[in-house]
């Protein structure tokens, strides 16, 4: 009786620890959530702009907050996007009224814990008639003479079983680059020709036993591997979204790069 007591205790512990991590996750991704989401469309954020100006401090290049109006979405001081950054950054969506109220992509200028708006703090001005239960991807993107955003549907469906959806993309900011992508579990390419903001949609594949590698290449060619992603071991009936990042020239950090996020 004792042992089963003590076994008890340890996994009423075990309970309490998962809740208060699955709290921390629901905080950190629930401070932008609107009550109705029933009827508001879902948006997740990308920072994709490498450029190293405009900054708050000279040569990061711009973290941001998202802002609607005057409410802030995205988390605390400490969470301002920055280049390569998700938000969120687990597998859900930020909840937004729906409609083409202007959002703003606003530099992380703090003062103390509140983020402080100055004049010329503005990255980017998001204006997008947003729809109702659907989801979308919106890229914080490097156009000339200033970061735009490139907003993508995202057309979400549930996969078969031992299956996984897929789509590819490039934000990169090169504009003359086309790219292949090749998986090598597939043994060919999975896209092909990926022009400059160009988004494909989504396609099923089967999980493979193993994890895959996928090489980024350029349009028609198979060396050299300019970017890669290895160990992709995707779970079945999620989806994912592949993308070229980066900026020849700009710092080795920010060079083009083939990665992923999980869209749900």
């Amino acid at each position: 009786m004792k042992q089963l007591l003590n076994i008890s205790k340890y996994l009423l512990l075990l309970f309490v620890i998962a809740s208060c991590d699955d709290k921390n996750l629901l905080d950190e991704n629930n401070k932008w959530v609107y009550a109705d989401t029933a009827s508001g469309a879902q948006i997740k954020l990308i920072h994709v702009y490498p450029s190293l100006t405009p900054a708050v401090t000279a040569g990061n290049g711009p973290s941001v907050f998202i802002y609607r109006g005057n409410q802030k979405l995205n988390g605390t001081a400490a969470q301002a996007m920055a280049y390569g950054n998700v938000w969120p950054a687990s597998a859900v969506y930020g909840v937004i009224p729906t409609g083409n109220t202007p959002y703003y992509l606003v530099m992380n200028r703090v003062v103390g814990t509140v983020p402080t708006p100055n004049a010329g703090d503005t990255v980017a001005t998001l204006a997008y008639d947003f729809q109702a239960n659907k989801n979308y991807s919106v890229f914080l993107i490097d156009t000339a003479p200033s970061p735009k955003t490139l907003v993508v549907e995202d057309i979400i469906t549930v996969p078969a079983a031992m299956k996984y959806r897929a789509r590819f993309g490039n934000v990169g900011m090169n504009p003359t680059d086309t790219f292949d992508i090749y998986s090598v579990r597939a043994g060919a390419n999975v896209a092909t020709g990926l022009t400059i903001k160009q988004m494909t949609g989504f396609s099923e594949f089967d999980v493979p036993t193993l994890s895959d590698t996928f090489y980024l290449r350029k349009k028609g060619t198979t060396t050299p591997n300019i970017s890669s992603v290895f160990g992709f071991s995707p779970t079945s009936l999620r989806s994912y979204t592949f993308f070229v990042r980066g900026k020849t020239g700009i710092a080795t950090s920010r060079n083009t790069t083939l990665t992923f996020y999980t869209n749900r």
